[in-house]
Order: structure tokens, then C-alpha cells, then sequence
């Protein structure tokens, strides 16, 4: 979607909106209802790419709840201020979720939350080729995740070559446990735009597939 006003707002603030405009639509579900508890991994993301507010429904129910306010969404209310919807379109991408038989390259368009609270206080005493191997093993963690969250094999054997870089908490101060940035390649195919990671509903984690 674009707007008639600079988009300068979070993730959260589109999700807060679509929910209280859309209060008695099956998009509720996945934003206040039974459907946002329901799924480990959200079905509905909310994200805001290249300064313009996305929606990134993932499975049948979820997209078809989507596209049934789409007619009707014509702004976005946040904080008492209005922003006009000028441009919208939908995008279909059926990709199948799982193992690869090639490399893919991905890079992460907005930061990964791939630390917690406990892991982050190992990674900070890890040195340069020990931090590279944790961080390999966690993004193969996540997509092992998302293999069970939508009943998929992932078999065994997962390769993955890295080239992340950590941000502290410091230049990243919206995540307690820094977050990271840069690109993989992996034996396994995601979807474009959707999230791993921790604070997904945030809007961190995005991966975006890249040409190289």
C-alpha cells in the first residue's frame, strides 16, 4: 500500500488500525481473536517495507480474510491521524514452504530477533567463528519451526552459508537482545517478506529472496 502522507509509523500501528477499523470481519480473528492464539506462528503480518505499510497473509483462510476488507480499506487511522490508502494491490506467490534441492540466497530486510534473553548472554562471550556457527544453527532452528508449524518435513539435513552481522542493543534499541542483518544462502525455500525469529509481529525477521 502507499499513502498520501509519509508512512513514519511501526508495524503495530497498521495491525491497531485494521483491527478497530475491522472490528466485526474474519480478519479480527487473526488480529484479536481466536486465530491469533491459535497459531504458534502468526498468519498475519503486518510489516512496513521501503517506508509503505504491507499485509503479509500466509495459508488460504488467512489471505481470503485479507482480501475481504481490501475493497473497503481506504485509510489508516493512527493516533488521530489520518493516512489516505492512494495505491494498493494484492500480490498471490505460491511457494512451497520446505527443503530445496539447490541454494537459495536470502538477505533479511528488516533485522532478525534471533537471541533471547538466555542465549544472548552466551552469544556476547563467543568469539568471531563460534558466534558465526550459533547464529547459522538458529536460523536453521527457526525454519525447522516453521516446518512443524505447517506440518512439512524438513529433513535432516539443512546446510546454510552466512553473512550476518550483529546489532547491539544499543543502535537497536526497540530489541533488548540486539538483532542482526545481512544474508544467507540455504538448501530450503521461504516465501518472500514473511518473518522468522522473535518479535515477529513487530515486524523484525523479514527475508526477501536475492539475486546473486
Amino acid at each position: 500500500m502507499k499513502t498520501d502522507l509519509l508512512f513514519d509509523r511501526a508495524p503495530y500501528h497498521i495491525r491497531q488500525s485494521i483491527g478497530e477499523a475491522f472490528a466485526d470481519q474474519a480478519i479480527d480473528e487473526y488480529i484479536n481473536g481466536d486465530k491469533r492464539s491459535e497459531f504458534t506462528y502468526p498468519r498475519l503480518q503486518f510489516k512496513v517495507l521501503q517506508g509503505d505499510p504491507c499485509i503479509i497473509a500466509i495459508g488460504e483462510d488467512a489471505v481470503e480474510a485479507m482480501r475481504e476488507i481490501v475493497p473497503d480499506l481506504e485509510e489508516l487511522e493512527i493516533n488521530g491521524i489520518i493516512y489516505k490508502i492512494v495505491e494498493k494491490e494484492i500480490v498471490d506467490d505460491e511457494v512451497a514452504i520446505g527443503p530445496s534441492k539447490t541454494f537459495i540466497n536470502y538477505q533479511f530486510i528488516t533485522p532478525w530477533i534471533g537471541l533471547n534473553e538466555e542465549n544472548f548472554l552466551q552469544f556476547k562471550y563467543y568469539y568471531k567463528q563460534e558466534r558465526t556457527a550459533f547464529i547459522n544453527r538458529l536460523v536453521v532452528q527457526n525454519l525447522r519451526f516453521l516446518s512443524q508449524e505447517f506440518g512439512i518435513q524438513a529433513g535432516d539435513r539443512i546446510n546454510i552459508k552466512s553473512r550476518i552481522r550483529f546489532l547491539t542493543n544499543q543502535s537497536l534499541t526497540s530489541s533488548p537482545t540486539g538483532g542482526f542483518v545481512g544474508d544467507f544462502k540455504i538448501n530450503y525455500n521461504i516465501p518472500d517478506y514473511i518473518s522468522i525469529g522473535n518479535m515477529i509481529a513487530k515486524g523484525f525477521g523479514a527475508i526477501k529472496r536475492v539475486e546473486v
